[in-house]
């Protein structure tokens, strides 16, 4: 599946499920797919809810401001990875490697991102694989 078709297939499923707020339903139907369908999904998902709610502008000045979209996309992503370590490492991947193309291009998208991170208990386990030998 390339990429423009995730896209379209990605907005004509989470908008409406958005919407009537269902994201527990496509998040089940997401876990169904296969490892490398959901990394390519979540990749999908974070390029087109950064598309659907940030702007490309970023305010220099100051201090970053707390934001309800950041905050809204976050919690969205968080439904979408919890309990899931593929797609954990896959988002720990994608901020470090840059393999989402459109989280270089937005700190919002990197904001919620990492904010949804922080949200995830399965998050340490990552960190601390392989264990430390002493």
């Amino acid at each position: 599946m390339n990429s423009d078709r995730s896209d379209c297939v990605v907005q004509s499923m989470l908008l409406p499920m958005i919407d009537t707020d269902s994201i527990d339903t496509f998040s089940q139907f997401f876990r169904t797919t296969k490892a490398f369908e959901q990394r390519k999904y979540m990749s999908a998902i974070i390029t087109f809810l950064v598309k659907q709610y940030f702007g490309s502008m970023v305010d220099k000045d100051g201090p970053l401001k707390s934001s309800p979209r950041i905050s809204g996309v976050a919690k969205l992503i968080t439904e979408l990875v919890k309990d899931s370590d593929i797609l954990l490492e896959h988002l720990v991947h994608s901020l470090i490697k840059s393999s989402i193309p459109i989280l270089e291009d937005s700190l919002d998208a990197r904001r919620s991102v990492i904010a949804a991170m922080a949200q995830c208990e399965g998050l340490l386990r990552l960190w601390t694989y392989p264990p430390i030998r002493r």
